[in-house]
Order: structure tokens, then C-alpha cells, then sequence
């Protein structure tokens, strides 16, 4: 590397604490890192609203899979959406697996998931991925760091969950909410690229003559 792209890493590197916004800011100007790879799945099940649906039977049966517990899961349960209308009416998962000692089968998960939780499902959004800042992105969404405008469904959600017993997350990874960073989340069934994860983090008139005077962010 010339020197003077080793001194704009070494400028971002002093004033960006956060690695991910560091690979943002990098790949704005042209100064390319490569994030490591996370090979990971991301599901969401959308389950029937009825009041015979018990959620902490369904939670209990999610973690029983093989495919789950061989492996390094976090989930949740959602209520609320932008459909609803302020109606807890969209009962949903969102699961985020990472390989443990287990494998990842797509034909499996869905036949389990089909099988076992039977009628209660009504669709099952697949998608499988190595990259890292989609991880980073789902594993927020999960976490409920979300864009301003999903902020009341996550405080509505957070609230129904009290009432109803249910955790925030359930989890068998180690303190998840650690070291987490504050990007773009993704839409109920997509993943924002990265141009458009990149355009939350990081600031608009950034440039290289004034990278050095910015707050670290």
C-alpha cells in the first residue's frame, strides 16, 4: 500500500473506534478491507395469529432443533409490524444461526420447521450468507436496533413480551449484545446492500481533507 492511503488508514483507524464503520468509511474512499467471512443463516417464521398459538411452547420447540442446538443461535419473537397498525397481529421469529459443531441444511430446517410446528406456520423466509455485514445487520435487527421509524414497534414489542413472559431474545451465544455496532438493519424479509448500510454510517461530507478533524464516530 502507497503512503498515502497506509496514512488515510491510519487517520481512520485513530478517529473511527468502530471496525465495521471503519470497513464503511474505507470502501467510501476507494481504500478497500475486506471483513472476514461469517457463514450464518437467517429465518423468519411467520406464525398464524390465533389464540390457541402458545409462545413459549413455540420457543421450547425452536430450541430443540438439532440444527439449533448444534449450532450458535439467536432469536426472537416479534408482534408487531407496519401492517398491523399498532395491533400485536404479526406474530414472527427472527432466528440467526452461525456453525457450531452442527451443519446448516436448507432442506432440513424447512422440513423440521414444517413438521413440527405444523399449521401454526404460515411462511418461512430462508437465507443463507457469508458475509459479514449482513450478520452484523441481522444480528442487530434481532437485538432491536432499528431504524427510527421501527422504534415504536420495538418498544411495543419489548412491552407485549413483558406482559406475556416472553424473553427479549433467547440465545446460547455468550453475551450477544456485546460489541455489537450500530448499523443499518435489515427489512422483515431482505438484507440492505452494503452501498445502502454504507450510507447510515457513514457521514455525507466525508472526505479525505477533512477525515482527520471529524469526532471520532
Amino acid at each position: 500500500m502507497n503512503p498515502e492511503k497506509q496514512l488515510i488508514k491510519d487517520c481512520i483507524y485513530r478517529t473511527v473506534k468502530d471496525p465495521l464503520k471503519q470497513h464503511q468509511i474505507m470502501m467510501k474512499l476507494g481504500i478497500l478491507e475486506v471483513l472476514p467471512k461469517t457463514s450464518h443463516v437467517f429465518l423468519t417464521i411467520q406464525f398464524r395469529e390465533n389464540e390457541t398459538l402458545k409462545y413459549l411452547e413455540l420457543v421450547n420447540s425452536l430450541i430443540s432443533f438439532s440444527w439449533m442446538k448444534n449450532n450458535n443461535y439467536l432469536f426472537n419473537l416479534e408482534f408487531y409490524s407496519k401492517t398491523t397498525e399498532g395491533r400485536p397481529d404479526n406474530p414472527h421469529a427472527h432466528i440467526l444461526i452461525t456453525l457450531g459443531t452442527g451443519k446448516l441444511n436448507r432442506t432440513k430446517i424447512l422440513r423440521d420447521i414444517r413438521r413440527r410446528l405444523g399449521i401454526a406456520v404460515r411462511t418461512v423466509n430462508y437465507q443463507a450468507s457469508n458475509n459479514q455485514l449482513h450478520y452484523l445487520n441481522r444480528k442487530n435487527y434481532i437485538l432491536g436496533i432499528k431504524r427510527d421509524k421501527k422504534q415504536s414497534d420495538v418498544s411495543l414489542d419489548d412491552n407485549y413480551r413483558a406482559e406475556h413472559n416472553i424473553l427479549k431474545y433467547y440465545t446460547n451465544i455468550q453475551c450477544p449484545e456485546e460489541n455489537h455496532t450500530n448499523v443499518e438493519p435489515p427489512p422483515e424479509n431482505d438484507v440492505p446492500d452494503e452501498q445502502e448500510a454504507e450510507s447510515d454510517l457513514v457521514p455525507r461530507n466525508l472526505s479525505l481533507e477533512n477525515l482527520c478533524e471529524s469526532p471520532a464516530l
